[in-house]
């Protein structure tokens, strides 16, 4: 995985081309099969809307699967929030979709930002790249802290 100036600095819901996180847009998710169809229906259905404020307040319910009725497949492949910064010149649209809770970090996130060094941003990088874990299972494993537990154990904590 690479680093930035800072590891403090890497984004863990974009790390790479495998390692990219929708696990805070929804809760409560179902199966594999569920979630795909819901990412692939979602983007399906942005591609009927021009404006993507008016694809985000389409619909103000989560889909059956767990997953935000915004998560799409990105212009890259992965899959994310349509209304992310990253994807609108730096605006975030997502302030405009009352159902999006931006300031939300997982547990995991708010750790390697707030409490560990570059040296254990580095050691839990490392740890994430060794599993092999594809998108799917990275955003599951964020969500519920299980990564974090597998990684704790491994340090000794």
């Amino acid at each position: 995985m690479g680093t930035k100036n800072s590891l403090k600095d890497v984004n863990l819901c974009m790390v790479d081309d495998k390692h990219f996180c929708f696990g805070c847009c929804g809760h409560d998710y179902t199966t594999k099969e569920s979630i795909m169809w819901g990412i692939k229906k979602n983007t399906l259905e942005m591609q009927d809307f021009k404006d993507k404020i008016e694809f985000a307040n389409r619909a103000k319910l989560l889909r059956c699967s767990g997953i935000c009725k915004n998560l799409t497949v990105l212009p890259d492949g992965r899959v994310g929030c349509p209304l992310h910064p990253v994807w609108n010149e730096g605006k975030d649209l997502r302030l405009k979709h009352k159902d999006c809770n931006t300031k939300y970090l997982c547990k995991v996130f708010f750790k390697y930002v707030n409490d560990w060094d570059d040296a254990k941003r580095q050691r839990f990088l490392d740890f994430v790249d060794s599993l092999k874990l594809d998108w799917f299972d990275y955003s599951i494993k964020m969500d519920d802290d299980s990564l974090l537990k597998e990684f704790e154990k491994k340090e000794g904590e």
